[in-house]
């Protein structure tokens, strides 16, 4: 989702020039379907914002689940620490699971059925 823009007024818009445009409020979805995670600043990468929407949770027969047919993929909420070269995704009631930045083969976090359902068993 792209973050809300207001545009501000500007004495150069009055005029016929630039509108300023402030970003009101910047959300990153690092794991497709899951919670995204509010940020004040984020870096930039060549496609958007840096690591956004870069993984997907998957059943164990190869599916991206989405939270269309898995709604239980709200409940996920996703923290990155960049220092750290690691993403979390946390669940209430079950330990929660840290992939490397940039370690991993395939953008993908492999979840059993416990917090997803049978869609994941």
């Amino acid at each position: 989702a792209l973050p809300a823009v207001t545009p501000a007024p500007s004495p150069s818009a009055a005029a016929g020039g630039p509108t300023t445009i402030r970003v009101a409020a910047l959300t990153l979805y690092p794991v497709k379907s899951c919670r995204g995670l509010r940020v004040l600043r984020w870096p930039v990468g060549p496609t958007g914002l840096l690591l956004d929407r870069e993984w997907a949770v998957v059943a164990p027969d190869g599916r991206v689940l989405r939270q269309k047919d898995c709604p239980r993929l709200a409940r996920l909420t996703p923290s990155l620490n960049l220092a750290a070269g690691l993403l979390t995704l946390r669940c209430e009631g079950l330990p929660p699971v840290s992939v490397a930045l940039g370690s991993a083969a395939r953008p993908w976090v492999p979840l059993r059925g416990a917090l997803l359902g049978t869609e994941a068993d």
